[in-house]
C-alpha cells in the first residue's frame, strides 16, 4: 500500500511539473525583433488651440548593452499626415526575464533606472510594484483567442493610484501584447491632459497578430480566475499541494480565504 501511494504521489508531482513546464514553454515573448504596436494618439495640437490626431508606430530594431544586462531598442515612428511631416526617434530601451518586462528610461522621473512595466508571473490575489513604485494586484488570468492564436490576459487594479493616468475601469494586460493604450501604458489609455493613447494593432514577423478589438474578446479558458472572477480557480487547486497558514496540507478545496498554494500566498474566493 506505501508504495503505490507513494507511486501515486510521484505520478501526481510530475504531472504538476509538466503543466508548470508546459506553461512556461507556451509563453508568449513581449519584445521580440522587428515587433511593431501601431496606435493612434489623440491630442492637443503643441501650438495651437485644437485637438489633433497621430499615428505612432513603436518598433524593436538591435540590442544595448548597459552594464551587464542587454536591452532591446525601441523606437518610434510618427507616420506623416496633414498634421505632421513624420519622423522616427529613439524611445526606451527594454528588457525581458522570466516573464517580466522592464524599462529602462531617460529623463522623466527615473532617469536611467530600470522599472518594472509588466509582470506576469503573478498569480490571483498577488500584487507588485509597477512603474512608479504603484501597487498593481493581480485579480484573475484567463485566454482569449486572437487572429488565430491564443493570449492569456490579466485582469488587474491599481491599488494606490496617484499620477498622470487615469486608471482603466477594466484594466487588462495581454502577456505579449501589453495594455489597450500601447506597449507602454501600463495602467491607462488616457493621461491627465487629456492625451488618449489606443493601439490599433500588433505586428510580428510582418503579420498582425493582436487589433483593440481582441483586448475584449470572450474568454476561451478561466481556469486561473481568483479575486473577484469566475470562481474557476478552485477547480484546479488539488493539481498542487495547497496548505493553510499554520503549514497544515489541505485534503480537500479549501473555502475562501488566503492559503499557500504551491509555495506562493492566494486569497482564494468563491
Amino acid at each position: 500500500m506505501k508504495a503505490n501511494r507513494f507511486l501515486l504521489s510521484l505520478a501526481a508531482f510530475l504531472a504538476v511539473c509538466t503543466a508548470a513546464m508546459a506553461q512556461n514553454d507556451d509563453y508568449r515573448p513581449f519584445l521580440k525583433e522587428g515587433k511593431v504596436w501601431k496606435c493612434k494618439v489623440w491630442m492637443h495640437h503643441p501650438t495651437e488651440s485644437r485637438w489633433i490626431t497621430e499615428y505612432w508606430n513603436f518598433f524593436i530594431s538591435g540590442d544595448s548593452v548597459v552594464g551587464d544586462k542587454t536591452y532591446k531598442k525601441m523606437y518610434r515612428e510618427v507616420e506623416p499626415s496633414s498634421e505632421s511631416m513624420g519622423r522616427t526617434s529613439f524611445s526606451d530601451l527594454w528588457r525581458e526575464a522570466d516573464r517580466k518586462v522592464y524599462g529602462l528610461f531617460a529623463g522623466f522621473l527615473h532617469d536611467g533606472e530600470e522599472v518594472l512595466r509588466y509582470d506576469f508571473t503573478l498569480l490571483p490575489g498577488e500584487s507588485a510594484y509597477i512603474w512608479l513604485d504603484h501597487t498593481t494586484t493581480l485579480i484573475s488570468v484567463d485566454t482569449l483567442e486572437a487572429q488565430g492564436g491564443r493570449f492569456r490576459r490579466y485582469h488587474v487594479k491599481l491599488d494606490d493610484y496617484e499620477g498622470d493616468y487615469w486608471p482603466d475601469p477594466d484594466l487588462v494586460w495581454v502577456e505579449g501584447i501589453g495594455h489597450p493604450g500601447g506597449p507602454g501604458r501600463v495602467w491607462g489609455a488616457e493621461v491627465n491632459d487629456g492625451t488618449v493613447y489606443t493601439l490599433l494593432s500588433v505586428y510580428e514577423d510582418g503579420e498582425c497578430i493582436f487589433t483593440q478589438d481582441d483586448f475584449s474578446a470572450p474568454a476561451v479558458h478561466d481556469a486561473t480566475d481568483g479575486i473577484g472572477g469566475k470562481g474557476q480557480m478552485r477547480a484546479v487547486l488539488p493539481a498542487l499541494p495547497c496548505h493553510d497558514l499554520q503549514g497544515r496540507r489541505l485534503s480537500g478545496k479549501p473555502a475562501q480565504g488566503l492559503y499557500i498554494l504551491g509555495g506562493r500566498k492566494v486569497l482564494i474566493s468563491k
